[in-house]
């Protein structure tokens, strides 16, 4: 399972450069997922590529809504479905100095089987997975989110990107944060329930 988070992180830049670039893709190397692209309500007033973590969570679930019977005039509109959602792991692309990032992505457990949720600006990409979760689930009411996790390490985050504007990536998995940034071999570890540092010195 450890190699499983990077394959993520690669099928999520995929997604993402697809997306920008308005290009429709398959992968060759292996049999290509089926990939459902959902239109999710705006993640913001602004056009900020920047979404909060809560943003995406609260729309986990969110598909739009083309039931006759509740939309009968089929216009544009969204309705969140009673599903049972189980999450293993949860990453931010390409975050901003306050824990939002143009990216977020949800390894899931649903009754159609294991998913990867992925979302951004343009809303939201799943993709049924073959593979299975050894990570243990994620309560969501217990975790630290990340934009309180980078404003109470404020300093220790600052201090991987003094030398200049530094993109990062944040992944939780089995109750720990971890932070990489582009440009650097240093990450950092947090305990995911209190939001305290582990090994900084990594």
């Amino acid at each position: 399972m450890r190699s499983f988070p990077v394959t993520i992180v690669m099928i999520t830049l995929l997604i993402s450069a697809c997306l920008f670039s308005a290009c429709i893709s398959e992968k060759t190397a292996s049999p290509a997922p089926v990939t459902t692209t959902l239109s999710a309500p705006s993640p913001g007033s602004t056009q900020s590529l920047f979404i909060s973590f809560e943003n995406a969570r609260d729309n986990l679930g969110v598909y739009p809504d083309t039931d006759p019977r509740t939309n009968p005039d089929g216009i544009q509109k969204y309705i969140k479905k009673n599903e049972s959602i189980v999450i293993r792991f949860i990453q931010g692309m390409n975050t901003d100095t306050s824990g939002n990032a143009r990216t977020w992505a949800f390894g899931v457990q649903t009754g159609k089987g294991n998913e990867l949720r992925a979302y951004d600006v343009s809303g939201w990409t799943i993709i049924p997975l073959n593979e299975s979760f050894s990570s243990g689930e994620i309560d969501m009411s217990r975790i630290t989110t990340p934009a309180k996790l980078f404003d109470i390490n404020r300093g220790a985050i600052s201090q991987v990107t003094s030398s200049g504007p530094v993109l990062r990536n944040i992944e939780l998995v089995d109750g720990i944060y971890t932070i990489t940034f582009k440009g650097t071999s240093r990450m950092l570890k947090f305990n995911a329930t209190t939001g305290e540092a582990i090994d900084k010195n990594m």
